[in-house]
């Protein structure tokens, strides 16, 4: 009975809070949908019409003319630096091949990939490479891939770059104002002057939050993928509808992850600014870290599944089987259930005198301005991308030098900054005093 009485209470501070997360989740789910769908109609229907098929025409045309005068020209000149020289003038010498069949030069052929092939009007390019059991290596459309179609509610590009999702930006907004918002409206002194013990008070407040924000999320994801098999031909998407669900399951836990350690910073953190601008810093830096580490482990299987030149900007992208995303969602999960039990430790603690400090929790101040300090140097310096580079160990030791000269800088800067926030009220009331005397 308690329990129902504490869930309804904190529904009726909270449930237009959700609704209106959950809305515009759902709503940009559909409008990414409609919207990228729309432009992979407008590029199919332009591909087949008669316009481009004219154009693509035009282009073998060109491209004839332009192989005839680069074979004049060989008879002219012969191989020589001078035809080679001429070569450049017209295009790039990785586009000339010589045909020893023919006994001449050709362009490769761009223009039929570009107007007519299969792989344009399929959603996806295959070109995450895998091995299998015996030895043989296949494309396949891996994590990467689906980023890169850019089709789904999760967004393009590097999936590194949390802040610039909008997909996580709901999981990060939601968390943070779960208890943040509590201090600002005084409603927390009403919960905890209620008949409910704060620790019930904080886990009712994270089941119920977290629930609203999976609900919501996955109402977009789901929505997304109606639209996308709803306006595109099934033949044309050229990936099971497993493999996206099992993706899309990958990037909630992400989502949840970052949405837990939103909630955390609005457990810990009393000041709009500061609290903001200490988890934007945060999440940005655990972006530089978590490229920094892919970085050098997808450095470390160069040459794997037979391709030298591998290359993959994401741990999905670079483990594409289930099994390897079943270990990292497992990571994922231990971390939240860690993130979940530091919150709700902290949370019975909170005195309400110190709920417009910058940190809220006074014997945590020291531990966090130490821990923000190594993790910024860290995340700011930590770059693997030498790694790649054959160079000596002259150049290596330079390299180190100046990344601890960077690292001490970057500690001293945000250790001075938290010390200062800290302390402004102590800082602000000598200044005073001071100011006073004189």
């Amino acid at each position: 009975m308690m329990k129902n009485e504490l869930t309804a209470l904190i529904w009726k501070r909270t449930k237009l809070t959700s609704l209106a997360i959950g809305g515009l989740f759902l709503l940009f789910g559909i409008f990414w949908g409609v919207a990228q769908t729309n432009t992979w109609q407008a590029n199919y229907k332009y591909a087949h019409s008669k316009e481009a098929l004219q154009q693509n025409e035009q282009v073998k045309k060109e491209i004839a003319k332009m192989e005839d005068e680069i074979n004049q020209k060989y008879h002219e000149l012969g191989d020589t630096q001078a035809f080679w020289q001429y070569i450049n003038t017209v295009t790039s010498i990785d586009q000339v091949v010589y045909n020893k069949k023919e006994k001449k030069y050709e362009l490769k052929e761009m223009s039929d990939y570009y107007f007519n092939s299969s792989i344009n009007d399929t959603l996806f390019q295959a070109n995450t490479w895998i091995e299998g059991k015996s030895g043989e290596t296949r494309e396949i459309v891996g994590a990467q891939d689906i980023l890169n179609s850019g089709y789904f509610v999760i967004g393009h590009g590097e999936l590194h770059q949390f802040l610039g999702r909008p997909f996580f930006l709901f999981f990060i907004i939601a968390g943070f104002i779960n208890c943040f918002i509590d201090y600002k409206t005084n409603f927390v002194v009403l919960l905890f002057g209620s008949k409910f013990s704060r620790k019930r008070i904080i886990r009712t407040k994270i089941i119920m939050g977290t629930i609203a924000i999976t609900l919501s999320a996955t109402a977009a994801i789901l929505g997304n993928l109606a639209i996308v098999y709803a306006r595109i031909p099934h033949q044309y998407i050229n990936i099971s509808l497993t493999y996206l669900l099992a993706f899309h399951g990958c990037m909630l836990l992400i989502g949840l992850l970052l949405y837990f350690i939103a909630l955390l910073a609005g457990t810990v953190c009393g000041q709009y600014i500061t609290g903001i601008g200490s988890l934007i810093g945060f999440i940005f830096g655990l972006s530089l870290i978590v490229n920094s580490a892919t970085e050098y482990l997808s450095y470390l299987n160069s040459g794997s599944a037979g391709n030298d030149n591998y290359y993959v900007r994401n741990l999905y992208g670079l483990y594409p089987s289930y099994q390897a995303w079943g270990i990292m969602s497992l990571g994922i999960v231990l971390l939240i259930i860690l993130l979940y039990q530091t919150t709700v430790h902290l949370y019975p603690k909170l005195s309400l005198e110190n709920r417009n400090q910058f940190i809220l929790y006074p014997k945590l101040r020291w531990p966090l301005t130490i821990f923000a300090s190594l993790f910024s140097a860290f995340a700011a310096t930590w770059v693997m991308s030498y790694t790649r580079a054959n160079l000596d160990d002259q150049s290596y030791q330079l390299i180190i030098r100046d990344q601890l000269i960077s690292a001490v800088t970057v500690f001293l800067v945000i250790f001075i900054l938290f010390v200062i926030l800290n302390h402004t009220s102590k800082i602000m009331d000598f200044l005073y005093r001071k100011l006073k005397r004189a």
